[in-house]
């Protein structure tokens, strides 16, 4: 009975297992590319000192801000 579910659902458990390892891989990219000291913001001319880049002003970025004016 168990051996009957793999076999009839095996495109789903291959294709849901590639997506959680490619959603693994992204979340440890952004993790390493923040312990890097990369930000969200690349465009922002003091994304180093923005708190708003950092995601310390818990607002928009400074970039958003420029591009709604």
């Amino acid at each position: 009975m168990l051996n009957n579910f793999f076999t009839e659902n095996l495109g789903t458990i291959i294709v849901s297992a590639v997506l959680i390892v490619a959603v693994g891989l992204i979340i440890a990219r952004l993790i390493i590319n923040k312990k890097k000291g990369k930000h969200a913001c690349p465009y922002c001319p003091s994304a180093s000192t923005c708190p708003a880049c950092k995601g310390k002003d818990g607002g928009k970025s400074c970039c958003e801000k420029n591009e709604e004016s």
